[in-house]
């Protein structure tokens, strides 16, 4: 507690004005003092010498009684036929058993050892750049690993950063293909080193750091943030994810069961068996998208896992690293030298694989009957190629915004159709160049055609008038504020950074944003609705109640 009170103290000239504003309600409804972070930060460290276990006992004693006059018993389950809850007299039997049972004090096991017990051999910065516009450094390593550094001080007491190499799953044949899809995630759950999981976690008690391997379909990496001083337990834990994973038994099953109990618990959903119909037909019934299932989830090979997870991560060759946050490129250079700059890299960069998965072509429609209750959901469906470049993608933030300030006015405020709709359209650059536009929305099964129609008609008024002076003028004031917004969060530059070398962009672009975006006109919106929101490859799938 002491360390999160530090962390709030430390980014208190950078604190989000939501906070004061929680305060504020707290203290009107609730007559709660806002003393101020830095005030409480001092009282607690005053305090807290003075605290003894003895004393922390004896408020447990008092609040936690074996005769249950304090207990409440809250029990959660799937809303579904199939799920038998125990009744209010074997809940009580179960409480009372338990009470008079003999516990043994929990025995914490505390693993002592350094992380790193053996330090690397560090490398050496051999070339550097600068991109002095927007002060990022870049640094090629001397084992081909490059790092990219946006330092900044949007805030005091956070550092980001993420990684990527290109390969990924993609790279595996489909009888490896769900050991490979989740052998990421499988690590970052069986811990590192001579460190469990849990034992890492202790081990990292009061520190800021959070680091996680990713297997995707076309790269690997990393992902994460920590805090400045915290940076170098950072680095560390980013070389033996490299260098020495963990392969554990206790791990692996526990992630498979955890598996087996979300997919038990998605089931249960009616809009799990729609959108797993969504993913299947958009993907013409692809093998590698298969909604999970329990007998999918048998097809993951613990030790084809763990081997496919060293072949990705144990050579770095062809990874850059990019770092945004509060730190000094020269203080942060021996941490890269001895972490990053040692570990073991080929001069062989892989590439991924183009699996030919896209949408189907002409037009698509599909109904799913599911669930009890009166309510449908509707989603509509635009695909097709897409250049794929900075303006564009400009282009498409801007039609999404229109079509759901449209969208939102005839279908809600109108019609009173909806509680919600939403349109966006998301383009991807790998492995093909495309788009897909859609647009969601829940309402009565009796008006799911109805609402369809109007979605539509909106659209083509769109191509036939454009967008209006008034939503043209909202458009652009509202993407100029959260664009000015951005620049002063490491989250944006971190994202903006990496996928700009991902794609091979001129970051320089980025500065001409406020001039594309004042530019957009009503010719721009009618041409924009016609190109991407044209009924040559549109699909359309509606969720209903099962009939009686």
């Amino acid at each position: 507690m002491l360390h999160s009170l530090q962390h709030e103290t430390e980014e208190m000239d950078k604190t989000d004005s939501r906070r004061f504003v929680e305060q504020y309600v707290r203290d009107f409804l609730e007559k709660q003092p806002y003393p101020g972070i830095d005030f409480e930060y001092r009282f607690f460290k005053q305090i807290e010498d003075g605290i003894t276990l003895a004393e922390v006992n004896k408020v447990a004693a008092n609040w936690i009684t074996n005769d249950g006059r304090n207990a409440v018993i809250i029990i959660t389950a799937p809303q579904k036929d199939s799920a038998i809850l125990p009744s209010e007299q074997k809940i009580k039997d179960m409480f009372a058993d338990i009470s008079q049972k003999e516990l043994k004090p929990y025995v914490d096991k505390v693993n002592n050892k350094p992380l790193m017990s053996d330090m690397p051999t560090p490398g050496k910065v051999v070339s550097e750049k600068t991109i002095k516009e927007f002060g990022i450094t870049e640094w090629t390593l001397s084992n081909g690993v490059r790092v990219v550094l946006k330092p900044t001080d949007f805030k005091n007491d956070e550092i980001l950063f993420n990684a990527y190499r290109w390969g990924g799953t993609s790279l595996y044949p489909d009888k490896d293909f769900e050991s490979a899809s989740h052998a990421a995630s499988i690590e970052d759950e069986s811990g590192i080193g001579d460190f469990s999981s849990t034992a890492l976690d202790k081990m990292l008690a009061g520190k800021i750091v959070e680091v996680h391997p990713e297997l995707s379909e076309l790269s690997n990496g990393f992902s994460g943030k920590c805090a400045p001083e915290d940076l170098e337990t950072a680095f560390q834990i980013i070389n033996l994810y490299c260098t020495r994973p963990r392969k554990d038994d206790t791990a692996f099953r526990s992630y498979i069961d955890k598996q087996n109990g979300i997919i038990e618990n998605q089931n249960a959903e009616p809009n799990k068996a729609f959108m797993d119909t969504v993913q299947l037909t958009m993907s013409r019934y692809n093998f590698r998208r298969r909604p999970l299932t329990p007998e999918i989830l048998k097809e993951i090979d613990e030790n084809s896992a763990f081997g496919i997870y060293k072949k990705e991560f144990s050579d770095a060759g062809g990874m850059t690293f990019f770092f945004a946050g509060n730190f000094k490129p020269d203080e942060i250079k021996p941490l890269v030298e001895k972490y990053l700059g040692s570990l073991p890299a080929s001069k062989n960069k892989s590439m991924w694989k183009d699996l030919g998965i896209i949408p189907p072509t002409g037009l698509v429609a599909k109904t799913v009957y599911r669930g009890k209750e009166p309510k449908s959901s509707v989603l509509l469906m635009y695909t097709g190629p897409f250049e794929y470049n900075r303006h564009n993608r400009i282009e498409m933030s801007a039609l999404s915004s229109l079509i759901s300030i449209r969208l939102r006015e005839q279908l809600r405020q109108v019609m009173s159709g909806v509680y919600g709709v939403f349109a966006n359209g998301s383009v991807t650059h790998y492995p093909q160049q495309r788009y897909t536009f859609f647009i969601y929305f829940g309402c009565a099964p009796e008006k799911a055609d109805t609402l369809i129609n109007a979605a539509l008609k909106v659209i083509d008024s769109v191509k036939q008038f454009g967008a209006g002076k008034i939503n043209i003028q909202k458009i652009k004031e509202t993407f100029e504020r959260e664009h000015q917004v951005q620049l002063k969060e490491n989250s944006y530059w971190l994202n903006t950074i990496s996928q700009n070398d991902e794609n091979g962009e001129n970051l320089m672009e980025i500065l001409d944003f406020d001039k594309q975006v004042e530019s957009l006109n009503d010719n721009d919106f009618k041409r924009l609705a016609t190109k991407y929101l044209s009924q040559t490859n549109f699909a359309k799938f509606v969720l209903m109640p099962q009939k009686q």
